[in-house]
């Protein structure tokens, strides 16, 4: 039995559940047409109140399965239909959603101490001449068990690397100006396009864990190596000593 349905989510994930065709629920639905005009006035206040160098600040946590996917920040919505998942955006939106950003902490897992985050700090703009486009940065994520001391309990995390790719949205101006005679590449250049703007972390596991263990010097390491320092220093003293005395 479903409990059935005050908002357009609720209304899905029951077609869903039934294994029924939602391809027209979000245009036929009260539910999904009251959510998408309330969207839409939304953005078009968002639209008139943003000013200058206004953004958003995204804050979160996610759960996934050991296997590899990503995770993305674009325009548009997304929807689950038909057990798929499909993003929905119109295309002639795409060259206003600047994708400029700065990645303040991202990390898989605990953070341990001296545990390096290559993507901390990192920070792309959109060039003006340019345009928007798709961030993409491929991480990779290593399993990693670190030990504070050698007898202490492992602590699972990941450590990770990553590589970046920036496609844009239009093409660059020397390609048009080198296919302005072809009609066809002109009339591609200039039609709305099917890239999705936005920025995206693609991931994928290592099959190796790198197991990471703090080892700290006992006390008595100390005191040997500073007994050692000194009577080198007693030595090269009396040898200096004896030097100047013949």
């Amino acid at each position: 039995h479903i409990k059935c349905c005050d908002t357009c989510d609720e209304l899905l994930r029951a077609y869903g559940a039934r294994g029924w065709s939602s391809t027209e629920l979000r245009t036929t639905a009260p539910q999904c047409v009251t959510a998408g005009n309330n969207i839409k006035l939304l953005n078009k206040r968002l639209t008139v109140t943003a000013k200058g160098k206004e953004g958003c600040n995204l804050a979160g946590w996610l759960e996934v399965n050991k296997v590899g996917g990503n995770f993305h920040i674009a325009l548009g919505e997304s929807t689950v239909r038909d057990g798929r998942f499909i993003h929905q955006f119109n295309p002639t939106d795409a060259p206003k959603f600047n994708v400029s950003h700065y990645i303040h902490d991202l990390k898989f897992g605990h953070a341990y101490p001296g545990m390096s985050l290559p993507l901390v700090g990192v920070s792309k703009s959109c060039d003006p001449a340019i345009g928007t486009g798709l961030f993409q940065y491929f991480v990779k994520l290593v399993p990693t068990a670190y030990k504070a001391h050698p007898n202490a309990q492992p602590v699972l995390t990941t450590r990770y690397s990553y590589t970046q790719r920036f496609r844009p949205l239009k093409l660059d101006d020397d390609r048009r100006s080198h296919d302005s005679h072809d009609h066809h590449a002109h009339a591609r250049a200039h039609a709305p396009t099917a890239l999705l703007p936005g920025v995206f972390f693609v991931y994928d596991l290592s099959a190796f864990m790198v197991e990471v263990t703090r080892h700290r010097p006992p006390l008595s390491h100390f005191i040997v190596r500073l007994c050692a320092v000194v009577g080198g220093v007693f030595t090269t003293l009396s040898a200096l000593a004896r030097l100047f005395r013949l």
